[in-house]
């Protein structure tokens, strides 16, 4: 059986809409009709395997369709999706762009939450329920109505849990009581959202309505309203996991903090800290780091994958990233501290473990981005035999995506005045501007002189073995006065010095004369010192708003706009 569609998109949903026999589904599923029957009517296989549940020492029961009625399920599944599109706005499970953090979201800084779990929730939609929706929903007769209802429902006339069509399935049937719900929410000053079988409620005001939940002290429950809805839906609620929070305690939506920030559990943290502590304290003997991981955390085994340390770990901590964001402090230490861990067992064995994605913080970024210009003696030829030296200054400069190294003319003018100027002059190499990271990196790289402008006072450079086109800062070319930025370089450069980095504003407007031409220049709070010529000035997302220019031995610090910068560029390409 092949395991994918061969039909494009519009010709499935054209099949779909005009489904009126077995012979019909079968050809859209493109499945012979024998093939069909056989596996969703006569011999409908499944197999069942249980799991441990995270928060308690009760199982949960897997139902894996065979390998044939599962392809049939995931074809099924691949026409419904696009078919059905995406659910309403309170539903955050099984949906592309939707997640338990877009669920949490939803209920931030609330100051009351209601969470609600619905008992057995793939097991209440059953075989009638599905059949009735297919004919009711999608307008299909009886026949079609019954196979499709075969195709999605196991052996026990349910939902499987372990159904490829079970989740889209399950938010259609839904579909009424996510309206219902969401209309009584609003009604009563509340925000409704479902993941799955867990629904949640949470508003601003002090208390809820009693139509969401009564306060009272001889009820204190969920509201009659909420339950005869819920009720009349086909489910039922699981009174053991009814929660109602406030800002006094830790408020949880789909296991996610939601008090002030979208976080996770402080045992949570302590866990994958102490797992690695294990691991860095026995790196030479990981078969009883194993050991002792085991014993300390239950096994969760399931019937695809093997249990692993690293692959759970790995998990641990890309949820971390993907809850609080990737540029967190606590995930940037845990993937640091976990990537030194493989990359010295993937160095000393025959283990290949894979590494956790981790961008460069902001302070990274800088410092990769953010170049010396490097004072140095440099020689050049003059004419076809006398060799000659010039003086060359330092200064700072930094790459621009798609552009390349940008910095002061000024800082560059030595080489501009004695070689590229004079027509009898040459470099002894192609790169002839030594530049480096400082304390950053132990490579001296070298640049050359693409285009320059005195009156603007800026040049840019291209370095060699670099490509910028993947490299350097965004920029952005608003920029006003009281503006926040930073300003970036390496003022009064010592051989190791870390980045300097100066938080200030964007003060007033200037005019630059440089005759006959006017150019627009900003003064700004802070001090630019000598040899922080040609660093960026930056925003607080990271993007190059303005390079400095004028330090301590002018008058007054000033920037020049990035849209200056780019008024050189057009004018070098044109």
């Amino acid at each position: 059986m092949q395991p994918k569609l061969v039909k494009d998109i519009d010709t499935l949903k054209f099949l779909f809409k005009n489904l009126k026999s077995f012979d019909d589904v079968a050809c859209l599923l493109e499945v012979e009709k024998k093939t069909l029957w056989e596996n969703v009517i006569a011999h409908k296989r499944y197999f069942d395997f249980e799991i441990p549940k995270k928060r308690s020492n009760e199982v949960r029961t897997i139902n894996k369709p065979a390998k044939n009625l599962d392809i049939i399920q995931k074809k099924f599944n691949y026409i419904l999706s696009n078919v059905y599109g995406k659910p309403s706005k309170p539903v955050h499970g099984f949906t592309p762009d939707r997640s338990i953090k877009t669920n949490a979201s939803t209920h931030l800084k609330k100051n009351l939450i209601l969470n609600i779990d619905l008992s057995d929730f793939f097991g209440s939609i059953n075989f009638p329920r599905v059949r009735a929706m297919f004919m009711s929903y999608f307008r299909f007769n009886n026949e079609v109505a019954t196979i499709l209802a075969n195709i999605v429902c196991d052996n026990n006339n349910a939902l499987p849990q372990g159904g490829a069509t079970s989740p889209i399935i399950s938010n259609i049937i839904s579909f009424k009581l996510d309206k219902q719900l969401s209309k009584l929410a609003r009604n009563s000053g509340c925000l409704y959202t479902r993941y799955a079988d867990d629904i949640t409620f949470s508003t601003n005001r002090h208390e809820f309505s009693n139509d969401i939940f009564n306060s009272e002290e001889d009820i204190w429950d969920v509201s009659e309203k909420v339950k005869s809805i819920i009720n009349k839906n086909g489910f039922q609620i699981n009174i053991n996991k009814t929660r109602i929070s406030n800002q006094t305690n830790s408020m949880y939506v789909t296991g996610i903090k939601v008090n002030e920030k979208l976080n996770v559990k402080r045992t949570y943290v302590r866990r994958i800290r102490s797992i690695l502590h294990s691991i860095e304290k026995n790196i030479d003997n990981i078969p009883y780091a194993r050991n002792l991981f085991s014993e300390k955390y239950r096994r969760r085994h399931t019937f695809f994958s093997d249990y692993d340390m690293f692959n759970i770990l790995r998990g641990l901590i890309s949820h971390i990233g993907f809850v609080k964001g990737k540029q967190d402090g606590i995930y940037q230490k845990f993937a640091k501290r976990y990537n030194d861990i493989v990359k010295t067992l993937n160095e000393n064995g025959s283990k290949n473990y894979p590494y956790i994605y981790r961008p460069l913080t902001s302070k990274e970024f800088r410092q990769r981005n953010v170049y010396v210009v490097e004072e140095d003696i440099v020689n050049y030829i003059l004419g076809d035999r006398i060799a000659k030296t010039l003086e060359s200054k330092q200064g700072s400069a930094f790459l621009l995506k798609g552009y390349g190294l940008i910095t002061n003319w000024h800082v560059v003018s030595p080489y501009i005045d004695n070689v590229l100027n004079n027509e009898l002059a040459k470099f002894n190499s192609e790169y002839y501007i030594p530049i480096s990271r400082s304390k950053y990196s132990d490579e001296i790289s070298f640049a050359k002189i693409l285009a320059y402008d005195k009156s603007r006072d800026l040049a840019v450079l291209e370095v060699d073995s670099i490509n910028v086109e993947n490299s350097g800062f965004n920029f952005n070319l608003n920029i006003s006065e009281n503006m926040p930025c930073v300003l970036l370089g390496y003022p009064e450069y010592i051989q190791g010095q870390i980045l300097h980095e100066v938080e200030g504003k964007i003060q007033s407007q200037r005019i630059a004369r440089y005759y006959p031409e006017e150019f627009i220049r900003y003064t700004t709070t802070m001090s630019i010192l000598g040899g922080n010529s040609g660093g960026p000035i930056v925003n607080f997302n990271n993007e190059v708003i303005a390079v400095a220019v004028k330090g301590s031995n002018n008058t007054v610090s000033e920037v020049i706009p990035i849209a200056e910068l780019l008024l050189l560029i057009e004018k070098s390409i044109s």
